[in-house]
């Protein structure tokens, strides 16, 4: 996925026009079309401006070119300095780490559930491949293509939070130790698109993984109503 299709993909997933995006980041409606379109690729101090006004990292659209060893090994080697992980492995008994037994490891329950979200979606893709001698050619690529853009509709909201999960982040809590209703409002996910972020349940991630955010809402505010009805029974 290109630069424009996420920037145009990120803005839809926040619900705004062009026009709204053009006004709240300062790039000319003109440009902002542009690069939607990959006919003109954004400077860094534009895509600064456009993550700043949808309230995302940068980081989001930059590529990460890792082809060596070198370049994983630094990646992760900033990750463990700048965020609470844990590269863990099991030992021979002579005390020497087991190589194939190397796990990372992050202490961050928002990551962790959004890790979980992207399993579930890469577990359906997996089932598809395990059944492709059953499909029609057809029948195949339909569902594959389905899927395939089902992933990078869940990647790019999976991306699109921009919780401080730095070793030096101050925890959103009250005196108490618990969390205000402010900082749970700000940091809940929205129910609408998110629906199934959370849910570890197989039978939940069935049930929302082709969801539209609409049908996911509805299905949500239902499920909410028969909650209710059950606990008063």
């Amino acid at each position: 996925m290109n630069v424009g299709e996420k920037i145009k993909n990120i803005r839809i997933a926040h619900k705004m026009t062009q026009e709204q995006l053009s006004e709240a980041s300062g790039i000319s409606l003109t440009s902002l079309r542009k690069y939607e379109t990959n006919e003109r690729n954004p400077k860094p101090e534009q895509l600064l401006k456009l993550s700043e006004a949808l309230g995302i990292s940068i980081n989001v659209f930059l590529d990460f070119d890792i082809r060596t060893v070198s370049d994983l090994l630094s990646l992760i080697f900033r990750m463990n300095e700048q965020i609470d992980m844990k590269i863990t492995a099991d030992k021979y008994t002579d005390g020497n780490y087991k190589p194939e037994t190397v796990q990372l490891a992050f202490s961050s329950d928002e990551v962790n559930a959004r890790l979980c979200a992207y399993l579930a979606a890469i577990d359906k893709k997996e089932e598809l491949e395990a059944s492709k001698s059953t499909l029609s050619a057809q029948t195949y690529a339909q569902k594959l293509e389905s899927i395939t853009k089902q992933i990078t509709d869940l990647t790019n909201l999976l991306l699109d939070d921009n919780t401080d999960i730095s070793k030096n982040a101050e925890s959103p809590a009250n005196s108490d130790g618990k969390d205000s209703p402010a900082a749970k409002k700000e940091n809940a996910p929205d129910t609408a698109s998110n629906a199934f972020l959370f849910a570890t349940n197989s039978d939940l991630q069935d049930l929302f993984f082709d969801c539209t955010p609409d049908e996911a809402a509805l299905l949500i505010e239902n499920a909410k109503l028969l909650k209710e009805y059950i606990r008063k029974l």
